[in-house]
């Protein structure tokens, strides 16, 4: 029950990777699965509020090793993306809500090749290269979440936004900055190329399925499989998230509309997932807790795992508090 009980982010991020990192580095969730690694560290010269606070030189070395076959997982994922986009809808750029998506989508990939039975890999870490695309992508993915948890109207109306403007957005509202005061080592320069290459408008003729060694098809057992678990899984998490929400506006209710207002956009967004990627909206669950047991046996049997008969109530409480 990974998917349900921590997320594709948090499920994915205590892991280890072949250099003996943690994928998700000092924002390792939960907490008590952090162990602190130690990592050389020096100080950001980078302009803007990243300047003059330390940085994880350990992590950003290795990173930088894989940055190029990085760029071509991305791109060989955001090509199988949009083909599964109704056709009408490409070539143009993707939107913040498809940013959101897709830097899930992505972050599915761990998971799935670690958890699909009959693939499982014979090492316990993760490929230095998938540590560093989750690491990468994770960036897109904390940038436009915050976009949403802060109702701003760009993330509301889904609208189209340039490289620069994410990254001033980061740069500004401090989510290249984790929790324990270190900041985001990369470069200002290869952020940009990466975010580049998830937001320039690829033609027809540039949007073919590549079978390179650092492509998504040479990475999976069955890349329609994984993708198709990938999307179920991310609109399960919209689906808990918008919940969530919802039920923060009962703990909170001096914030209500705002609570209001992010529910809606999650919802929006797993709707999205159904609308246009081909996820099930599991419409004839009969409640709430009967749709999620429905999503999560749907990502149980994708992955080769039996079904559940139930989830604790406990479970789903955690989950959403």
């Amino acid at each position: 029950m990974m998917e349900l009980q921590y997320g594709l982010w948090n499920g994915a991020s205590a892991l280890f990777s072949q250099s003996g990192r943690q994928l998700g580095e000092a924002n390792t969730r939960p907490f008590h699965l952090n162990m602190n690694l130690p990592a050389e560290t020096t100080t950001c010269k980078y302009a803007g509020n990243r300047d003059g606070k330390p940085i994880n030189l350990s992590a950003l070395r290795i990173a930088m090793q894989n940055f190029d076959a990085a760029l071509e997982l991305t791109q060989s994922i955001k090509n199988l993306y949009l083909h599964r986009l109704p056709k009408h809808e490409s070539p143009a750029p993707l939107g913040l809500w498809d940013l959101y998506l897709f830097a899930r989508i992505n972050i599915a990939l761990v998971a799935y090749t670690k958890r699909r039975q009959g693939n499982r890999p014979a090492s316990k870490y993760v490929s230095d290269l998938l540590a560093s695309q989750y690491q990468f992508i994770s960036g897109i993915f904390m940038i436009v979440r915050d976009m949403i948890e802060k109702a701003d109207p760009q993330a509301a109306k889904n609208n189209i936004v340039s490289a620069k403007t994410l990254y001033q957005y980061a740069d500004e509202f401090g989510v290249f900055e984790s929790i324990n005061g270190m900041v985001c080592a990369g470069s200002p320069r290869k952020i940009m190329e990466f975010m580049d290459v998830l937001m320039r408008v690829d033609q027809p003729d540039e949007i073919k399925l590549a079978y390179g060694a650092n492509t998504i098809h040479a990475l999976t057992d069955d890349s329609d499989r994984w993708l198709q678990y990938a999307v179920l899984a991310v609109e399960l998490d919209a689906v808990l998230t918008s919940e969530f929400f919802i039920r923060e506006t009962a703990r909170q209710p001096e914030r209500a509309k705002h609570f209001r207002t992010v529910s809606e956009i999650y919802a929006q967004l797993g709707q999205y997932c159904v609308v246009h990627l081909g996820a099930d909206g599991f419409s004839s669950a009969a409640s709430f807790e009967d749709g999620i047991l429905a999503r999560q046996n749907a990502i149980l049997e994708l992955l080769g795992w039996p079904i559940l008969k139930s989830i604790p109530e406990k479970v789903i409480a955690q989950r959403l508090s």
